[in-house]
């Protein structure tokens, strides 16, 4: 026994199909940009301090203004001292480039390569401030 069935097929291509009859989902991406719901820009926040390098007491140059990872780095080397960090304490991404970006800023920043064994042995930078450094406003989170 044999039936026959009509399918329903959409529109075939090069078929004249007008195009107030094609719906349209909520992500299609050929909608116009006044039917896409608008995006807010939010402002980043990032992280600012503005120092003075100083030297017996008096400013050196103008005060400088550090932001983002650059203002974390400095922030980081005030809090270690004279003991200084290493990126194996504290952990980030491009160390060396903040600490180069800071150096071209003006602030005296010291090298020590250390040693270190365990599973991977090789060497490390630990970075110290020699720098006498006010911190006018702000501070690194």
């Amino acid at each position: 026994m044999t039936t026959s069935a009509t399918k329903q097929q959409g529109p075939k291509f090069g078929d004249p199909t007008p195009a107030a009859s094609v719906k349209k989902s909520q992500n299609d991406f050929l909608s116009s940009p006044t039917e896409r719901p608008q995006m807010t820009e939010k402002p980043r926040s990032r992280t600012l301090m503005r120092v003075q390098i100083m030297d017996k007491g008096s400013p050196v140059s103008a005060p400088i203004t550090v932001v983002g990872r650059d203002a974390w780095t400095l922030q980081t080397l005030l809090d270690a001292g004279t003991r200084g960090f290493s990126s194996i304490e504290r952990p980030a991404p491009r160390t060396s480039h903040y600490i180069f970006k800071l150096r071209h800023f003006g602030f005296a920043i010291e090298t020590i390569t250390e040693v270190h064994g365990g599973t991977y042995p090789g060497h490390h930078a630990r970075y110290v401030l020699h720098s006498d450094v006010r911190v006018l406003e702000g501070k690194a989170a």
